[in-house]
C-alpha cells in the first residue's frame, strides 16, 4: 500500500516537473523570437533612415529648381524613426537638420562665394551621421 501511493506520488512530480519544463520552454521561446523580431524590425527602420537621409541630402545639394519636392515628408519621417527607435542618434540628426537649413539658406540667397564651403561642411555632418547609422546597425 505504501509503494503504491509512493508510486502515485512520484508519478504526480514527475507529471509536474514535465509541465513546468514545457512551459518554460515555451515561454523562453516566445521571448527569444520576440527579441528576434524586435531586431528586425528596428533593422528595417535603421535601413529607412538610411535611405531617408541619403534622399535629403542628395535632393538638398540640387539647386532649388531641380529638387523633388516631398513638402517636408522625408525629414519629417526621419527625425520621428531617430526620435522614436534610435534617441542615441538625436544629436547627429540635429546636426544634419542644420546642414538641411543652412544649405537651403544658401541656395535662397544665392550667394556663390560660400556654397562650395558650404556644401563641404553638409557633406561632412551627412557622413557623420550615416557613419552613426551605420554604427548603430552593427548591433543588429
Amino acid at each position: 500500500m505504501f509503494e503504491t501511493v509512493v508510486a502515485i506520488i512520484m508519478l504526480i512530480v514527475g507529471a509536474l516537473i514535465g509541465f513546468l519544463a514545457a512551459v518554460g520552454k515555451d515561454a523562453l521561446l516566445e521571448n527569444k523570437k520576440n527579441i528576434q523580431k524586435e531586431k528586425e524590425f528596428k533593422k528595417q527602420k535603421l535601413e529607412e533612415a538610411f535611405e531617408l537621409a541619403n534622399f535629403t541630402f542628395v535632393n538638398n545639394i540640387k539647386p532649388l529648381e531641380i529638387r523633388e519636392s516631398d513638402g517636408g515628408h522625408n525629414g519629417a519621417k526621419l527625425s520621428m524613426i531617430i526620435r522614436f527607435y534610435f534617441p542615441s542618434l538625436d544629436a547627429e540628426l540635429k546636426l544634419f537638420v542644420d546642414g538641411v537649413v543652412a544649405i537651403n539658406k544658401i541656395f535662397d540667397i544665392k550667394n556663390d562665394t560660400s556654397i562650395e564651403s558650404e556644401f563641404t561642411v553638409f557633406a561632412n555632418i551627412y557622413r557623420k551621421f550615416s557613419a552613426k547609422i551605420v554604427e548603430e546597425s552593427k548591433s543588429f
